[in-house]
């Protein structure tokens, strides 16, 4: 065996022990909470790394099968097995990153990532990281919606209103067109259940993630008094309840969410929207099931539209950040002067 060969048996060896866990959803579904769930097992992380799923998308052209007729492999530097290699690298350069700048207790690291970014990218972290595990939160479009805009304090806002019903249509919608391509490495966790059934939601994380010495941890981190920054007068049980809306508000979110909350079962009640009920729910996609070699194609092949849409909510969420800097700014005073 050749000091090269060697080399890639190692780094392939090394590969292969990649654990990371993913928090993904849509925003204020209960990512958050989830994350600072995992911290009792020392599975640590940063706030978010939406970065990250810019560069891995990066890789799906070279993923599609089409790219060896397309192209001459040969006179480019990613040719097909150097490609692989370079996956490999550049997921051990992530290992890498938060292992050495997370605390030393690390045991496994974990990325928060709400949006539809991380979910679009999912099954090639998936393929990246081999021992990978995922964690998709979901929530109530009403509730998730009511919570979104009393957090970016636009509730009379009706395009951000609207924008927000499409973000979570868009990420619950190609969850479900991919998560198939995950089987066997994800759950999916309501925050209602969270709220409802705290013990039960922390015996579950624990036992999908091998831990279930950490299921009572888990289980009381839900059931504590914590932040809820888009009510902080709420008790932490009370994700269920009347949204003061308009009668345009509530039409918008009738328009563009009806029909994704029917195929996860989810009560259009906007006096008791609660979670999901499954007699209800039709779930599956209804299309032929994607298949790696058609996930590739349809990553590379993202719409314009599709990105017009991404620069637009980048735009407002430019056009809100001083006011949600400000928020922040408060509630970490009010923490300091024990306030809050």
């Amino acid at each position: 065996m050749t000091a090269r060969s060697r080399d890639q048996h190692s780094l392939h060896q090394e590969w292969k022990q990649l654990d990371p866990i993913f928090i993904m959803g849509r925003q204020r579904t209960g990512t958050s909470i989830m994350w600072r769930t995992l911290r009792a097992a020392n599975f640590l992380g940063f706030n978010e790394g939406h970065l990250w799923f810019d560069l891995v998308e990066a890789f799906a052209p070279f993923r599609d099968p089409g790219y060896k007729s397309l192209f001459r492999q040969k006179i480019f530097t990613l040719g097909a097995k150097r490609n692989r290699v370079l996956e490999k690298y550049f997921a051990l350069m992530m290992d890498r990153f938060h292992r050495d700048l997370l605390p030393p207790e690390l045991v496994r690291w974990v990325d928060k990532s709400p949006g539809v970014d991380a979910v679009r990218v999912a099954p090639m972290l998936a393929e990246l990281f081999p021992k990978a595990d995922f964690i998709f939160m979901k929530r109530n479009a009403i509730t998730t919606v009511d919570s979104t805009i009393n957090y970016i304090s636009r509730q009379e806002d009706l395009a951000a209103f609207r924008r927000t019903c499409k973000s979570w249509v868009r990420v619950m919608k190609t969850w479900r067109k991919l998560r198939h391509l995950l089987a066997g490495r994800y759950i999916e966790v309501e925050q209602e259940e969270v709220a409802r059934r705290p013990e039960h939601i922390g015996q579950k994380v624990a036992d999908f993630l091998q831990v279930p010495e950490y299921a009572d941890s888990f289980g009381g981190v839900f059931a504590s008094r914590r932040e809820n920054s888009a009510f902080p007068d709420r008790e932490p049980g009370d994700y269920v309840y009347p949204v003061p809306w308009n009668d345009e508000q509530r039409s918008i979110l009738v328009e563009l969410c009806e029909e994704e909350m029917k195929a996860w079962g989810y009560p259009l009640d906007f006096e008791n929207p609660g979670g999901i009920d499954q007699a209800q729910a039709s779930p599956e996609i209804q299309q032929e099931p994607m298949d790696m070699a058609r996930y590739y194609r349809w990553v590379a092949c993202v719409t314009e539209g599709e990105r017009a849409v991404r620069c637009e909510e980048e735009l407002a969420r430019l056009r809100s950040g001083r006011v949600m800097r400000a928020l922040n700014w408060g509630e970490t005073v009010l923490r300091r002067l024990g306030l809050q």
